[in-house]
Protein backbone atom coordinates (compact mmCIF):
# COMPACT_ATOMS: atom_id res chain seq x y z
CA UNK A 1 0.00 0.00 0.00
CA UNK A 2 1.35 3.41 -1.00
CA UNK A 3 0.27 6.68 0.59
CA UNK A 4 1.00 10.10 -0.93
CA UNK A 5 3.15 12.05 1.50
CA UNK A 6 4.52 15.33 0.11
CA UNK A 7 6.18 17.01 -2.87
CA UNK A 8 9.97 16.96 -3.12
CA UNK A 9 12.76 17.22 -5.70
CA UNK A 10 13.60 13.95 -7.48
CA UNK A 11 16.42 14.12 -10.04
CA UNK A 12 15.79 17.83 -10.54
CA UNK A 13 11.98 17.61 -10.93
CA UNK A 14 9.25 18.24 -8.39
CA UNK A 15 7.40 14.99 -7.72
CA UNK A 16 4.84 13.60 -5.33
CA UNK A 17 6.53 11.32 -2.80
CA UNK A 18 4.73 8.17 -1.72
CA UNK A 19 5.54 6.01 1.31
CA UNK A 20 4.76 2.38 2.05
CA UNK A 21 4.04 0.64 5.34
CA UNK A 22 7.80 0.48 6.05
CA UNK A 23 8.20 4.23 5.46
CA UNK A 24 10.21 3.63 2.29
CA UNK A 25 9.82 6.36 -0.32
CA UNK A 26 8.67 6.07 -3.93
CA UNK A 27 7.54 8.09 -6.93
CA UNK A 28 4.71 7.04 -9.24
CA UNK A 29 4.94 6.92 -13.02
CA UNK A 30 2.18 5.46 -15.23
CA UNK A 31 0.62 3.74 -12.22
CA UNK A 32 3.89 2.04 -11.27
CA UNK A 33 5.87 2.86 -8.14
CA UNK A 34 9.65 3.24 -8.22
CA UNK A 35 11.80 3.35 -5.05
CA UNK A 36 13.94 6.45 -4.49
CA UNK A 37 16.78 7.36 -2.16
CA UNK A 38 18.75 10.42 -1.14
CA UNK A 39 21.87 11.06 -3.22
CA UNK A 40 23.96 14.18 -2.61
CA UNK A 41 21.08 16.01 -0.95
CA UNK A 42 18.28 15.16 -3.39
CA UNK A 43 16.26 12.11 -4.28
CA UNK A 44 17.10 9.84 -7.22
CA UNK A 45 15.62 6.62 -8.49
CA UNK A 46 17.00 3.70 -6.54
CA UNK A 47 16.72 1.32 -9.50
CA UNK A 48 17.39 2.10 -13.13
CA UNK A 49 14.54 1.73 -15.58
CA UNK A 50 15.02 -0.74 -18.37
CA UNK A 51 18.43 -2.15 -17.57
CA UNK A 52 21.56 -2.13 -15.47
CA UNK A 53 24.20 0.60 -15.56
CA UNK A 54 27.68 -0.77 -14.86
CA UNK A 55 31.16 0.59 -15.56
CA UNK A 56 34.09 -1.81 -15.80
CA UNK A 57 37.35 -0.25 -14.57
CA UNK A 58 40.89 -1.10 -13.56
CA UNK A 59 41.87 -0.51 -9.93
CA UNK A 60 45.54 0.43 -9.61
CA UNK A 61 46.57 -0.05 -5.97
CA UNK A 62 49.83 1.58 -4.90
CA UNK A 63 51.80 0.93 -1.74
CA UNK A 64 50.90 -2.69 -1.04
CA UNK A 65 53.31 -4.35 1.37
CA UNK A 66 55.50 -7.10 0.02
CA UNK A 67 56.60 -10.22 1.87
CA UNK A 68 59.58 -8.20 3.13
CA UNK A 69 57.17 -5.66 4.64
CA UNK A 70 58.31 -2.90 2.28
CA UNK A 71 55.87 -0.84 0.25
CA UNK A 72 55.94 -1.61 -3.46
CA UNK A 73 56.22 1.34 -5.85
CA UNK A 74 54.51 -0.56 -8.69
CA UNK A 75 50.73 -0.79 -8.50
CA UNK A 76 48.80 -4.02 -8.42
CA UNK A 77 45.97 -4.03 -10.97
CA UNK A 78 42.51 -5.52 -10.47
CA UNK A 79 39.33 -5.56 -12.56
CA UNK A 80 36.28 -4.03 -10.90
CA UNK A 81 32.70 -3.10 -11.75
CA UNK A 82 30.90 0.01 -10.52
CA UNK A 83 27.12 -0.07 -10.28
CA UNK A 84 25.63 3.24 -11.47
CA UNK A 85 21.96 2.36 -10.96
CA UNK A 86 21.45 5.05 -8.32
CA UNK A 87 22.79 7.77 -10.62
CA UNK A 88 21.76 6.90 -14.17
CA UNK A 89 18.03 7.21 -14.85
CA UNK A 90 17.78 6.19 -18.50
CA UNK A 91 18.98 2.65 -19.25
CA UNK A 92 19.27 3.36 -22.96
CA UNK A 93 21.62 6.32 -22.42
CA UNK A 94 25.23 5.07 -22.38
CA UNK A 95 26.89 8.45 -21.73
CA UNK A 96 27.82 7.29 -18.22
CA UNK A 97 30.17 4.67 -19.72
CA UNK A 98 32.80 7.40 -20.24
CA UNK A 99 32.47 9.14 -16.86
CA UNK A 100 35.87 7.68 -15.86
CA UNK A 101 37.85 8.74 -18.88
CA UNK A 102 40.63 6.17 -19.01
CA UNK A 103 38.72 3.51 -17.03
CA UNK A 104 41.35 3.63 -14.26
CA UNK A 105 40.98 4.38 -10.54
CA UNK A 106 44.22 4.98 -8.65
CA UNK A 107 44.27 4.05 -4.94
CA UNK A 108 47.20 5.18 -2.78
CA UNK A 109 48.39 4.07 0.62
CA UNK A 110 49.28 6.70 3.21
CA UNK A 111 52.62 8.42 2.52
CA UNK A 112 52.80 7.09 -1.03
CA UNK A 113 55.32 8.91 -3.24
CA UNK A 114 53.73 7.42 -6.36
CA UNK A 115 50.89 9.91 -6.10
CA UNK A 116 53.05 12.67 -7.61
CA UNK A 117 53.24 10.77 -10.89
CA UNK A 118 49.46 11.02 -11.23
CA UNK A 119 49.06 14.64 -10.11
CA UNK A 120 51.75 16.28 -12.23
CA UNK A 121 52.38 19.81 -10.98
CA UNK A 122 53.46 20.85 -14.48
CA UNK A 123 50.06 20.08 -16.02
CA UNK A 124 47.11 22.44 -15.53
CA UNK A 125 44.13 20.44 -14.30
CA UNK A 126 40.72 21.04 -12.77
CA UNK A 127 40.21 19.24 -9.46
CA UNK A 128 37.26 18.34 -7.29
CA UNK A 129 38.92 17.51 -3.98
CA UNK A 130 37.01 15.82 -1.16
CA UNK A 131 38.48 15.56 2.34
CA UNK A 132 36.76 12.82 4.33
CA UNK A 133 37.66 12.51 8.01
CA UNK A 134 36.25 10.14 10.59
CA UNK A 135 35.67 12.57 13.42
CA UNK A 136 34.18 10.14 15.96
CA UNK A 137 33.19 6.45 15.80
CA UNK A 138 29.79 7.46 14.38
CA UNK A 139 30.53 10.70 12.54
CA UNK A 140 32.33 11.78 9.40
CA UNK A 141 33.25 15.29 8.32
CA UNK A 142 33.35 15.79 4.55
CA UNK A 143 34.78 18.89 2.88
CA UNK A 144 34.92 19.87 -0.78
CA UNK A 145 36.82 22.39 -2.84
CA UNK A 146 36.84 22.80 -6.61
CA UNK A 147 40.07 23.99 -8.16
CA UNK A 148 39.31 25.39 -11.61
CA UNK A 149 43.05 25.62 -12.25
CA UNK A 150 45.66 23.78 -10.25
CA UNK A 151 48.32 26.26 -11.36
CA UNK A 152 46.44 29.34 -10.14
CA UNK A 153 45.67 27.92 -6.71
CA UNK A 154 48.90 25.95 -6.22
CA UNK A 155 47.13 22.73 -5.27
CA UNK A 156 49.62 20.47 -3.52
CA UNK A 157 48.67 16.82 -3.15
CA UNK A 158 51.60 16.34 -0.78
CA UNK A 159 49.61 18.11 1.94
CA UNK A 160 47.32 15.08 1.94
CA UNK A 161 49.84 12.26 1.73
CA UNK A 162 49.04 11.25 5.31
CA UNK A 163 45.59 10.28 3.98
CA UNK A 164 44.53 7.39 1.82
CA UNK A 165 43.90 8.88 -1.62
CA UNK A 166 41.59 7.73 -4.42
CA UNK A 167 42.02 9.52 -7.76
CA UNK A 168 40.47 9.22 -11.19
CA UNK A 169 40.10 11.30 -14.35
CA UNK A 170 36.53 12.44 -14.69
CA UNK A 171 34.30 13.29 -17.61
CA UNK A 172 31.70 15.70 -16.26
CA UNK A 173 29.01 14.56 -18.70
CA UNK A 174 27.27 11.86 -16.65
CA UNK A 175 24.18 11.46 -18.83
CA UNK A 176 22.26 13.27 -21.54
CA UNK A 177 20.60 15.41 -18.88
CA UNK A 178 23.89 16.78 -17.52
CA UNK A 179 24.14 20.53 -18.03
CA UNK A 180 27.91 20.86 -17.84
CA UNK A 181 29.92 19.57 -20.78
CA UNK A 182 33.54 18.52 -20.21
CA UNK A 183 36.00 21.24 -21.14
CA UNK A 184 37.81 20.05 -24.23
CA UNK A 185 41.50 19.40 -23.67
CA UNK A 186 41.31 20.06 -19.91
CA UNK A 187 41.93 17.23 -17.48
CA UNK A 188 39.37 16.96 -14.68
CA UNK A 189 40.48 14.96 -11.65
CA UNK A 190 38.40 13.81 -8.70
CA UNK A 191 40.37 13.16 -5.51
CA UNK A 192 39.07 11.60 -2.29
CA UNK A 193 41.45 12.00 0.67
CA UNK A 194 40.26 9.74 3.50
CA UNK A 195 41.55 9.54 7.05
CA UNK A 196 40.50 8.92 10.62
CA UNK A 197 43.21 11.10 12.14
CA UNK A 198 41.19 14.15 13.12
CA UNK A 199 43.95 16.63 13.97
CA UNK A 200 44.28 20.19 12.74
CA UNK A 201 47.57 19.70 10.93
CA UNK A 202 46.21 16.84 8.81
CA UNK A 203 42.97 18.54 7.78
CA UNK A 204 44.29 21.40 5.61
CA UNK A 205 40.69 22.40 4.97
CA UNK A 206 40.72 26.14 5.66
CA UNK A 207 39.18 27.12 2.29
CA UNK A 208 36.97 24.06 1.90
CA UNK A 209 33.19 23.91 2.21
CA UNK A 210 31.72 21.32 4.55
CA UNK A 211 29.07 19.12 2.96
CA UNK A 212 26.13 19.61 5.35
CA UNK A 213 24.43 16.21 5.03
CA UNK A 214 27.61 14.11 5.20
CA UNK A 215 26.51 12.74 8.59
CA UNK A 216 23.35 11.16 7.19
CA UNK A 217 23.25 7.44 7.93
CA UNK A 218 23.49 6.39 4.27
CA UNK A 219 26.66 8.46 3.79
CA UNK A 220 28.17 7.26 7.06
CA UNK A 221 27.79 3.65 5.92
CA UNK A 222 29.38 4.52 2.56
CA UNK A 223 32.39 6.33 4.02
CA UNK A 224 32.92 3.83 6.81
CA UNK A 225 32.83 0.92 4.37
CA UNK A 226 35.36 2.67 2.13
CA UNK A 227 37.68 3.34 5.07
CA UNK A 228 37.40 -0.23 6.33
CA UNK A 229 38.24 -1.60 2.88
CA UNK A 230 41.25 0.69 2.56
CA UNK A 231 42.56 -0.42 5.94
CA UNK A 232 42.01 -4.06 4.93
CA UNK A 233 43.90 -3.57 1.64
CA UNK A 234 46.87 -2.01 3.40
CA UNK A 235 46.95 -4.04 6.60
Amino acid sequence: MYVRSHIDTVSGDRKYIYIDENNKKYIRDKNKYYPIKKYKGSYTLQKIRGGTAVITVKLLIYGMKSAEETKSTDPLTFDASINMNDVVLDGSDKTYMDIIEDKKIHIFNKDSDSINAIIDSKVDIQINHYIIIKDTPNKFEVYLKTYESSKDTHFDINKYKTFYNIIYKRNNKIDKYSEKEPEKGKLFFVIFSINEDNNEDAKNKQDYNMIPDSNNQEYYVLYNTALDKLKYIYQ
